[in-house]
């Protein structure tokens, strides 16, 4: 007798963005996604494929390169490279944005993280 094994496909993992943030990935523009370092994304790997879904329903696949993680935002904003993040944007907006997005008590409890990603 002999024994089987089976692979189980992963879920497909998708990140929700707005349109205009979309259109920068789709575009090849922005390369890197900022999160909240809940557990749902401490589960995605390197060379994991995710999905980045705007609002209409539209699609775009990426394999993530490299994940780096962070305390607060001045950190991440400091390491990271703004334009791939949220392209044509300042520094103080960025702050600006990040501060309207991300609970400071978020941030304290779970950190930041930052996935690298290439279209596929």
């Amino acid at each position: 007798m002999s024994e089987r094994r089976f692979e189980i496909p992963k879920q497909e993992r998708i990140i929700y963005v707005k349109d205009q943030l979309f259109r920068m990935i789709q575009d090849g523009l922005k390369t890197l996604e900022a999160r909240v370092g809940f557990s749902s994304f401490g589960k995605i790997d390197i060379d994991d494929t995710i999905s980045f879904s705007s609002g209409s329903g539209e699609k775009v696949a990426v394999r993530v390169t490299s994940i780096r993680e962070y305390s607060n935002i001045e950190e991440l904003l400091s390491n990271e490279d703004l334009n791939q993040i949220v392209p044509n944007t300042s520094l103080s907006q960025a702050k600006q944005l990040a501060s309207r997005i991300f609970k400071q008590e978020d941030i304290n409890q779970y950190g930041l993280i930052v996935f690298e990603f290439e279209k596929i």
